[in-house]
């Protein structure tokens, strides 16, 4: 911006040592296009939900507390590899408890460089750069709209300063070791160092605190996508792509980290070598995750992790009757979401659920599609959350524009409702059914307060109204859903564990050999009726005297043939009641 009187005469009316006023000017004086002011408000308007910023923090908690172990098993590691590499070990067990301590003593100034940001939009450390700021910030009354993107912000700086603090516990532990001290000297030496570090011990700190919270500089991949995603069309700095994937190097960061905490981060071991420092780190961070994928599978084996929904309608059906819920973890009597809140290892737990599914499916499946099978629920692990679903709604619509692309629009038109991340939370909270919506306009009234009750409901095989995984009043406020493992019946219950899968109504019906189409209403009132039918015959055969005395198979058979019976029955009733009022038009 033009340097003009006006703005050289207020500026020579400031203090040169109010750093805080100083740069709300700079703020104030720096121009943004319309365009950027507008992907600024759609970004923050999507980021609004409370349990965002939650997420983001609890993940990297999750990931710092992770270094814990994973320090000590590098050391022990290191120690041997050192040796046989004859080279001076870098890394030892001992460091584990500085760091830890470190991790820890860094939560106050965490917290209070939080709030500095929250309150000034900008962290006190680098307000003396006085740099202009990168992306469009909301002044003035308007300063709520940016209110978003501004506690992200402060929860990733929080969990920087620790993380930075608890590696330079970690370094000064090292260099306390290599002299020889021990004990009480090498407390009092680490706390020593600690308080005075050479700004090489810092540089590294600050690099490990943006790889422990996934903000690390992109490579060489991510620049071209964030490139691209910058990239203007028509010459009018509009940027389209902002608004498909607003999101990038953070993503990436998690991907590549998780797959470091995995069996295939041993892979890297062919770029490092085996004489190396880096060797004894990924020789660790990569058992970690073995480690991790093992105790996972004994979870998995014994029903209490999951992976993806089932894709196949009826299985899927079930599998939410039943109280369960993707990609969750049973610990006591609840379901809890681990892909929304823990970063990296969302990936390994994903990993272990997807193989598990693959390998214990029913019937003979050709490795290769076992391999895919696991492999595709690792990906719906990863764009299952705020941060990639633009580009998942994206790739949908591109393959299936009839189906999803009114999705993809109706997300993205959603992003410009004021809050549109908060008023969807508090939806969600306030109306616990599913809703069914069609067309744009009703899909983003479901994420609007009271107005998403006026969208129709989505039914369950039994025509009832399916209910949202959510925990119960403040649990929905959580970063993740803690819903309770209760099938909805004992119905639902039996069902399932007999492994019968009853699919839902179709959509048409086939009158004097015309094949019909079903209004919305009467789509609904054909499943709600043949649903109804079914459970009360199932919940009279599973009640009757006799029931207890079948074996399994038998109980299969009456079952399946009473569901077959109970949908003829239903037809005969809803074409009895209804077929005055059948206006349906042939199928095209």
């Amino acid at each position: 911006r033009e340097v003009n009187a006006e703005i050289a005469s207020d500026l020579a009316k400031m203090p040169e040592d109010d750093l805080v006023g100083l740069n709300r000017f700079l703020r104030g004086a720096t121009e943004f296009s319309t365009a950027d002011k507008v992907s600024a408000y759609w970004v923050n308007s999507i980021l609004s939900s409370p349990r965002t910023p939650l997420r983001k923090l609890a993940s990297d908690i999750t990931f710092g507390a992770l270094q814990i172990p994973q320090r000590a098993l590098r050391g022990w590691i290191d120690r041997p590899l050192s040796a046989m590499a004859d080279r001076p070990q870098e890394f030892y067990a001992r460091e584990t408890i500085p760091a830890a301590y470190g991790f820890m003593a860094g939560l106050p100034d965490g917290l209070r460089r939080a709030a500095y940001i929250i309150r000034n939009g900008f962290d006190q450390s680098e307000a003396s750069l006085l740099e202009a700021p990168r992306t469009y910030q909301f002044k003035g009354l308007a300063t709520p709209f940016g209110m978003p993107t501004r506690i992200i912000v402060a929860m990733d700086r929080m969990a920087k300063v620790m993380n930075l603090q608890a590696e330079l516990y970690a370094l000064a532990a090292r260099q306390g070791i290599r002299e020889g001290l021990s004990g009480r000297e090498l407390t009092n030496r680490v706390r020593e160092i600690v308080a005075n570090p050479d700004p090489a011990m810092v540089g590294k700190a600050a690099d490990f605190s943006k790889y422990a919270t996934f903000t690390a500089k992109p490579g060489p991949f991510t620049s071209q996508i964030i490139g691209l995603r910058e990239a203007d069309v028509l010459g009018k700095n509009f940027k389209p792509l902002r608004f498909v994937i607003p999101f990038v190097n953070l993503p990436a960061n998690i991907m590549k980290v998780g797959f470091e905490y995995s069996p295939a981060g041993f892979a890297k071991l062919a770029k490092v070598g085996l004489r190396t420092p880096e060797t004894s780190e990924v020789i660790a961070k990569a058992t970690m995750g073995s480690l991790a994928m093992a105790g996972f599978a004994g979870l998995a084996a014994n029903g209490r992790l999951t992976g993806a929904a089932p894709t196949e309608p009826a299985k899927r059906d079930a599998f939410y009757r039943n109280g369960k819920q993707p990609f969750s973890i049973k610990i006591g009597n609840r379901w809890v979401q681990y892909n929304q809140f823990t970063g990296p290892l969302s990936l390994t737990l994903a990993a272990t659920a997807g193989f598990h599914d693959a390998f214990t499916e029913k019937g003979e499946i050709p490795a290769s599609k076992r391999i895919a099978t696991a492999g595709s629920v690792i990906g719906k692990s990863i764009v299952d959350a705020t941060f990639f679903r633009g580009l998942e709604n994206l790739i949908n619509a591109l393959s299936d524009p009839e189906k999803q692309g009114e999705r993809f629009t109706s997300d993205l038109a959603g992003g410009f409702v004021p809050f549109s991340g908060a008023t969807r939370t508090v939806a969600n909270a306030l109306d616990v059914t599913v809703r069914d919506p069609q067309g744009i306009y009703e899909r983003i009234k479901t994420g609007l307060p009271i107005a998403s009750e006026t969208v129709p409901p989505k039914l369950d095989v039994f025509g009832r109204e399916q209910r949202r995984p959510l925990g119960e009043d403040w649990l929905q406020f959580l970063p993740a859903n803690l819903s309770k493992d209760e099938p909805r019946s004992a119905v639902d219950a039996e069902l399932s564990r007999l492994q019968i899968y009853p699919g839902k109504t179709s959509g048409s019906m086939t009158l004097k050999n015309t094949q019909m189409e079903l209004t919305r209403t009467q789509k609904s009132d054909l499943q709600r009726l043949t649903g109804n039918v079914m459970y009360e015959s199932l919940a009279a055969l599973q009640g009757s005297d006799g029931y207890a005395k079948l074996t399994d198979e038998q109980k299969k058979d009456a079952a399946e043939s009473l569901i077959d019976r109970a949908r003829k029955a239903a037809r005969n009733s809803f074409l009895g009641s209804n077929a005055a009022n059948l206006e349906a038009k042939p199928k095209e």
